[in-house]
């Protein structure tokens, strides 16, 4: 069985490649120029990249179906590609297009543990965590494809897609790590962000990494009485913002609050109230999120009318809160927050 090359940091490889140089050579066509075929990397012997591609994979991977909701010059919209990994396991991985910003939306999990009622990332259940080799995957097929389609480069990186990151800690560690490398994608910190359900430990446990990324927290409701109805794994909204507070504290990054709005559940002006109260005194921003529809969740399940949607903003930033309302840029396609589910 081939090993997968994207599973290795530079160092790894080094170690095992005889002649060591080569594996640098390896990495600059992989990570720089986006060559993911050994015999066109031109610079390594014939020998050497026929006994390469013998041992490694370096994509073992690929885009098996894409659905697109953009403009001509992709200044706006997005793009859902299923992509099937070499188990024939198939992941949901979305390009989304803002003037001249192009940002990847990553899965780190086949399937979703965490059962959120508004998702449907879980309603086919949980199959296993992706490796950090399958989340660079993702990541390569991407920027070939939008390289293939357009003259955009990906700027940005968000871990929101299927799964939640911090249950496959390491994995997507390891990614963000060779994302961040001088020898993998040379992104900048403040260009990633990772969006988590809230797992206490974790986020302590990442605030000590020293990668000072962007972080973004799905909170959903002002107290655990609504929460713990909407989160099943509910972790305690006080731990939770106290975490949350850890993390800039430690970090110097704002921390991001997202907030599904569920018609009747959580989206009343006395829970704006409830939650400004909550967020007194912190650094934050509260990024509101109309919910999603999705023929997988519950029929009862709708988002609140345009007008409540604006005095849910209007009251928090009344009262002092930084808030947002996140445009959906992929709803037509299915790829819009809460609805990626492997469709084929």
């Amino acid at each position: 069985m081939k090993t997968n090359l994207l599973d290795l940091t530079l160092e790894e490889f080094e170690k095992i490649v005889r002649p060591p140089f080569h594996a640098r050579q390896v990495f600059t066509w992989v990570y720089e120029k986006r060559c993911l075929d050994f015999a066109k990397m031109t610079d390594l012997p014939a020998r050497a990249a026929r006994k390469l591609a013998e041992q490694y994979d370096i994509i073992p991977a690929k885009i098996v179906k894409a659905q697109s909701n953009v403009d001509p010059l992709r200044s706006d919209g997005a793009e859902k590609l299923l992509i099937e990994l070499a188990d024939g396991a198939k992941a949901e991985t979305v390009l989304i297009y803002e003037e001249d910003r192009a940002t990847v939306c990553l899965s780190t999990q086949i399937g979703c543990p965490m059962g959120c009622i508004f998702c449907a990332s879980g309603s086919g259940g949980f199959e296993r965590n992706l490796t950090s080799g399958e989340i660079m995957a993702e990541f390569l097929l991407a920027a070939q494809y939008l390289a293939g389609v357009s003259k955009k480069t990906i700027t940005n990186i968000v871990l929101m897609g299927m799964g939640e990151p911090l249950a496959n800690y390491d994995n997507t560690l390891r990614f963000i790590r060779a994302a961040l490398a001088p020898w993998g994608l040379k992104m900048s910190a403040r260009r990633i962000t990772l969006s988590t359900l809230g797992l206490v430990k974790m986020i302590q446990r990442l605030a000590q990494e020293d990668l000072k990324i962007n972080l973004a927290i799905s909170l959903h409701a002002p107290n655990d009485s609504i929460r713990s109805r909407i989160v099943p794994r509910n972790e305690g909204v006080n731990r939770i913002l106290d975490a949350a507070q850890r993390y800039f504290e430690k970090t110097g990054r704002e921390v991001t609050f997202e907030y599904v709005l569920i018609n009747g559940l959580n989206s009343e002006k006395e829970h704006a109230q409830e939650l400004a109260k909550r967020l007194e005194g912190r650094q934050c921003n509260v990024n509101i999120i109309p919910l999603n529809p999705s023929d997988a969740l519950p029929p009862d399940l709708k988002p609140p009318e345009s007008a409540a949607v604006l005095e849910f903003q209007k009251t928090l930033r009344k009262l002092g809160v930084n808030a947002t309302l996140r445009k959906s840029k992929g709803l037509k396609i299915q790829a819009a927050c809460g609805q990626l589910r492997r469709q084929k």
